[in-house]
């Protein structure tokens, strides 16, 4: 049976999936949020929520120096993925992450440029 590689990649990265999810959970600060009011799933977020983290990571990312940890990748991804993230946060999140070249689509790495430098050109008017 063959499978493409989106379905190859969507049975992978389940777990995956779950792991950064968390990541983006814990990032969420909770010491001013009520008990009763406290983020208990991913799905829960707000648009608010996400600003608040989406402008603490990328605020941060000089700090690293290009030499980020394997979670923060992973992290942004799922910030990115997120349903209620505002386009202007993503837009945001998107500039820093260019501009302190933090690669979070993981599409930079080295066994990947064959397939960016190499690619046939693709002609609208062909």
């Amino acid at each position: 049976m063959k499978l493409s590689d989106f379905e190859i990649h969507k049975r992978t990265s389940k777990n995956e999936k779950k792991a950064r999810e968390m990541i983006v959970l814990k990032m969420l600060p909770q010491e001013n949020v009520p008990k009763n009011q406290l983020k208990t799933s991913y799905e829960h977020l707000s648009s608010s929520d996400l600003h608040v983290i989406a402008e603490a990571v990328s605020v941060r990312l000089h700090a690293f120096d290009k030499e980020y940890p394997a979670f923060l990748p992973h992290a942004v991804m799922a910030i990115m993925e997120h349903p209620n993230l505002a386009k202007n946060d993503r837009y945001h999140l998107e500039c820093y992450c260019k501009m302190f070249e933090l690669d979070w689509r993981m599409d930079s790495h080295y066994t990947n440029l064959d397939q960016l430098l190499f690619k046939k050109p693709i002609y609208l008017n062909s």
